[in-house]
């Protein structure tokens, strides 16, 4: 289009192209209800089924009958599998087995327990060699025989450490 030039509102051509027409009117392709609001009757078209909730259908917790016939045999299966776990929890010849299948079925049963992550490289005595290290555990423990025979007081800090007292 030109610069400078208008379109004209709802008369673009648009994603789908021109605008077709009115439509084919008549009644709602999959009504639900048997009576129109306006309370005519949906004349020639077959309703929608009703579901009471027994059979599986959709919208019923989102899932199709397939994915529902999915979750009840995955949920047999399970079971199956927790039964063989426990036979082998009580009555395996090894111990092993005995704790391996012990340990599969308490984390199928309770879920697996969490992962903790745990890094040691925190602070500045992480970073300090051997003899370093060995040095501040002697020059520490100085300091505490001399505090604990009353030689010399605990040094207070130059600076205050941000803590109101």
């Amino acid at each position: 289009m030109p610069s400078g030039e208008k379109s004209t509102p709802g008369g673009n051509a648009g994603w789908g192209g021109p605008p077709k027409g009115a439509g084919r009117g008549g009644p709602a392709r999959h009504p639900k209800k048997e009576f129109k609001k306006s309370g005519v009757p949906n004349v020639g078209v077959a309703l929608a089924p009703a579901f009471d909730g027994t059979m599986a259908g959709p919208g019923r917790g989102h899932v199709s009958p397939a994915g529902e016939d999915r979750r009840a045999r995955d949920a047999a299966r399970s079971e199956v599998a927790q039964e063989k776990l426990f036979s082998l929890v009580t009555a395996a010849d090894r111990q092993e087995t005995q704790l391996a299948a012990a340990v599969a079925l308490l984390n199928r049963i309770d879920g697996m327990p969490i992962a903790r992550n745990l890094n040691a490289n925190v602070d500045a005595l992480s970073r300090l060699s051997d003899a370093e290290l060995q040095a501040e555990r002697e020059r520490l423990g100085r300091a505490m025989r001399e505090v604990r025979a009353g030689v010399v007081a605990p040094d207070v800090p130059d600076e205050p450490d941000g803590v109101v007292h």
